[in-house]
């Protein structure tokens, strides 16, 4: 019986790399139609199995066609840890386990049990100084612990070594031309969580993700990430995991002509990856330019300063940001979480000058997300109406106006027409004179928003344009509702580049406001009082039916 291989690519779909290798086992109609979802994302790594399976699917004369999708994984392994931090980071590792109820996990293998019980042990000490010496010196001699420890320095050799002698760049360049249908790349130095185990006594649970991920049990120590990264040992940014991995993939791309159309970052990159003063940085921007002046889609992190607590000024630049934003104009959706330092509720964070030039545009972006930004309204206003002419989703977490009220910001997004605006995720909108839009309406001690508010607002900013009897939610009681444009206090007399902005009368605006919403009290007043006069009438009605009764 022949199956449609429309069925078969809706059936496997969803499968893990395991269930698609089996199904390639199926028969060769199977075969292939599971090997593209197979192959379709790619990992790489400076580590030899990551390496190696990259080799491997790149030299393939059908498979390489295959990959549409490139995962750096930069997780690292440290060549300077000694057993002491080995055993340690796998003794926090497994927290979770040691947390469940006692027998609620176990193994066959009497080491593993005894490590299990000595980490619960140190656990509920609330990881006691003393403790931990004494739970080392019992596990000092367990098989599994001395392997794991070999491997992870085998590991960490090897990965210094590739770098070192650029092995690990000249092959990632080689892969990149061969990769002719690569669109997206993503950047993450999280490693993948660990399966659910299928029994109690299962802890040999696997990962999913790259080839090495796979290979790593639950019981290895698991790698670094870029806040603990080998290059962050020297405390340098210039020299963090997090910097070394951006300018890596992005210098490969450049210098061998691979214009992506999508860049996620999951994870924060320092923000002197972007600071063109340095040299470093400096002499790798237009790669960056080469490589991401073609992209679409931008999710964007930038981290707090690595390895420089003290430094008083951490956000004074990120030229070489600006110059990426002005070569990117065709993007379609930013997602872009900057760094905040917060303290008692006052927190320093970039200014739009920082960011965004000035005279750049994104005519093609419909979806733009942004988090802790300090910005004047004037400036708020041209970028998302003049800039971003044809936003649709707009999402804000944490912005500072340096100068008008939110009220007024609020109004004027009224007339964006905007598809959805969101402000769930955010617990600050202040401005200049310290006070906040949501301080009236969230718990600071209990952390709890007022959730109508919240609705009424968003509501207001998509629909207020269309529906002219919706109220600002910052309107007094009683207040007419058509002095919701009084909050706007001239904030379009400068709307350059908004042609339908300056084309509106507000006056008449307002007059036709105000119209409507009589209008629509006039029938509310009028359909309040036929429900009155036919309450009345069916009260009537049955007190002269209870007089009859009586009778």
């Amino acid at each position: 019986m022949h199956v449609p291989n429309e069925i078969i690519l809706y059936t496997i779909q969803d499968l893990s790399k395991a269930d698609l290798k089996a199904a390639r086992l199926v028969n060769k109609q199977w075969s292939s139609c599971a090997v593209e979802p197979l192959f379709e994302t790619l990992y790489i790594s400076p580590h030899k199995i990551n390496m190696d399976v990259f080799q491997s699917v790149t030299q393939h004369p059908a498979l390489r066609h295959c990959v549409m999708q490139l995962r750096y994984e930069s997780v690292g392994f440290a060549t300077k840890w000694t057993y002491s931090d080995y055993f340690g980071r796998l003794l926090d590792q497994v927290a979770e386990v040691t947390y469940a109820p006692e027998g609620s996990f176990g193994s066959p293998d009497t080491q593993i049990n005894s490590f299990l019980e000595v980490a619960r042990c140190y656990h509920k000490s609330n990881f006691d100084p003393y403790n931990f010496r004494s739970a080392e010196k019992k596990c000092s001699e367990f098989n599994f612990i001395k392997t794991g420890y070999k491997k992870w320095m085998e590991h960490a050799l090897y990965e210094q070594k590739c770098m070192e002698n650029n092995q690990f760049l000249q092959i990632l360049g080689l892969g990149l031309r061969r990769l002719d249908r690569l669109s997206t790349v993503r950047l993450s130095d999280r490693w993948p969580p660990i399966g659910e185990p299928k029994t109690n006594a299962d802890v040999s649970v696997r990962r999913e993700g790259s080839p090495l991920a796979r290979s790593w049990g639950f019981l290895d120590a698991t790698p670094l990430d870029w806040s603990w990264g080998p290059a962050g040992d020297l405390g340098f940014d210039l020299c963090s995991p997090g910097f070394l991995a951006f300018w890596n993939i992005t210098v490969a791309l450049s210098e061998n002509d691979k214009r992506i159309r999508s860049l996620k970052i999951r994870d924060a990159v320092p923000h002197l990856t972007f600071d063109s003063r340095s040299i470093a940085t400096g002499e790798r921007q237009l790669h960056g330019v080469n490589a991401f002046a073609w992209l679409k889609e931008l999710r964007l992190a930038i981290s707090f300063w690595v390895g420089h607590p003290s430094n008083p000024t951490p956000y004074d630049n990120l030229s070489g940001l600006k110059t990426l934003f002005y070569s990117m104009c065709d993007l379609e959706v930013l997602e872009l979480y900057l760094p905040r330092d917060k303290d008692d509720w006052e927190f320093r964070c970039f200014t739009q000058e920082n960011i965004f030039p000035k005279d750049a545009a994104w005519p093609q972006l419909r979806q733009f997300t942004v988090q802790a930004i300090a910005i004047r309204r004037q400036q708020l206003i041209h970028l998302l109406f003049a800039q971003m002419p044809n936003l649709q989703h707009l999402k804000i977490d944490d912005m500072h106006l340096l100068d008008g009220t939110w009220e007024s910001v609020i109004e004027a997004l009224k007339f964006r027409r905007l598809s959805s605006f969101d402000i769930k995720s955010s617990y600050r909108l202040s401005y200049d004179d310290g006070q906040d839009l949501l301080a009236p309406f969230f718990d600071r001690l209990n952390w709890d928003f007022d959730e109508d508010y919240f609705e009424r607002l968003e509501k207001y900013v998509v629909h207020g344009i269309h529906d002219w009897t919706l109220r600002h939610p910052s309107l007094e009681e009683g207040q007419p509702t058509q002095d919701s444009l009084n909050f706007l206090d001239g904030i379009f007399d400068q709307a350059d580049g908004i042609e339908y902005i300056a084309d509106i009368d507000f006056a008449d605006l307002k007059r036709q406001i105000a119209d409507v919403c009589a209008e629509e009290n006039c029938e509310r007043e009028m359909a309040e009082g036929r429900r009155a006069a036919l309450l009345m009438s069916t009260n009537r009605a049955a007190f002269h039916d209870s007089d009859d009764e009586t009778l």
